[in-house]
């Protein structure tokens, strides 16, 4: 193995345990390049490396302040050979100060999203995601492609994810609506997360792809109007309150006496 790393137990800022566990997947044997586009495979405290691969490969990039053993094995896991030594092997302290950790506290994930770009530069989406290409090729770039704009949602790159997006729906005219059923609930789940950004747009996004998918089109009118923010919700409020009372002016216009 190159390198070895096991579980880490969560304490709190007075080094309290706090009962909460990171359990990592022992990727012995496997092609790593398909975990780590989702994220860092393996923690980085409490592991043991082996020198030779700092050698041969070269260092942390230290332009990456956070993130930089992340990118460290997604430029070299096509090579790398990872093993779970079966056990705890650090006390992993989380606080509001930490630069990774618990994503709460992250503000700045600009760095894990440069890695998925890179990824997905670097390899073709089959490799990424291969479990997706089981059957049809144009339905796996297109659940390629909503796993790339879930996973920018994730690192909150809502410019990326709807970048993807889009590329999902150009898919999906191709490869037919055959599977539609299975896929709206994957769909459905992007939109949502999109939409708690609060992003207007994200709100326009789904709202044009809801479209496609009747039986969740109400769904996301009704949420569009929940979501839009008051200030915009209640000009548009007013204008439906005029238009109910002119057509009822024209009612009464029409209607004899």
């Amino acid at each position: 193995a190159d390198i070895v790393y096991g579980d880490l137990q969560i304490i709190d800022e007075k080094g309290k345990n706090t009962g909460r566990v990171h359990r990592r997947k022992d990727f012995w044997g496997t092609d790593v390049i398909s975990c780590v586009i989702e994220d860092s495979p393996v923690p980085h405290a409490g592991m043991v490396v082996r020198r030779s691969l700092y050698q041969e490969d070269g260092l942390y990039d230290e332009r990456f302040a956070r993130a930089h053993d992340y990118e460290f094995w997604s430029r070299i896991a096509e090579s790398l050979r990872f093993k779970h030594a079966g056990c705890f092997t650090c006390k992993y302290r989380i606080h509001k100060s930490n630069l990774s950790g618990d994503m709460l506290y992250v503000k700045d994930t600009s760095y894990e999203m440069k890695i998925v770009r890179r990824l997905v530069s670097r390899y073709p989406l089959r490799r990424l995601f291969p479990a997706l290409f089981q059957d049809d090729v144009d339905w796996g770039r297109c659940r390629a492609y909503l796993a790339l704009a879930s996973i920018s949602l994730k690192w909150r790159d809502a410019e990326e994810a709807h970048s993807f997006f889009r590329k999902v729906l150009a898919d999906f005219d191709r490869a037919g609506r055959v599977k539609h059923d299975s896929f709206r609930k994957e769909l459905d789940n992007f939109l949502y997360r999109s939409h708690m950004i609060g992003s207007p747009y994200s709100l326009a996004e789904a709202m044009a792809a809801a479209k496609r998918f009747p039986s969740s089109f109400s769904f996301w009118r009704r949420l569009a109007m929940t979501a839009i923010p008051k200030t915009l919700r209640m000009p548009l409020e007013r204008l439906k309150e005029k238009r109910q009372d002119r057509e009822k002016e024209i009612l009464c216009l029409t209607e004899p006496d």
